[in-house]
C-alpha cells in the first residue's frame, strides 16, 4: 500500500514540477524580469505537498524500492510524452 501511495505522489510530484519549469512566469524570472513568482503560485504549495509526501515514504518503502519505482514512473510519463 505505502508503494502505491509513494508512486502516485511522486508521478504527481513529478508531473506538476514539469509544470513549473515550462512556466511562463518561471521563464521571465530566470531571464531576471520578474521578482520570484512561485510564492504566489497555487502549483507550488502543491508541489511542496506531494514532495514531502513522496519524501516521507521513502522510510516506510525502503531507498531500493523508491528508486525502482521513481525510475518505472518516469519511464511512464516518458512514454506517455512521446505518443
Amino acid at each position: 500500500m505505502s508503494e502505491i501511495a509513494f508512486r502516485k505522489a511522486f508521478k504527481k510530484w513529478y508531473e506538476l514540477s514539469e509544470k513549473c519549469l515550462t512556466c511562463e512566469l518561471w521563464e521571465d524570472f530566470m531571464q531576471k524580469r520578474i521578482d520570484y513568482p512561485c510564492d504566489t503560485c497555487g502549483i507550488q504549495r502543491k508541489l511542496l505537498y506531494y514532495q514531502k509526501k513522496w519524501i516521507d515514504l521513502i522510510e516506510v518503502i525502503g531507498k531500493d524500492k523508491a528508486i525502482e519505482i521513481i525510475e518505472q514512473v518516469k519511464e511512464e510519463i516518458e512514454k506517455k510524452e512521446t505518443k
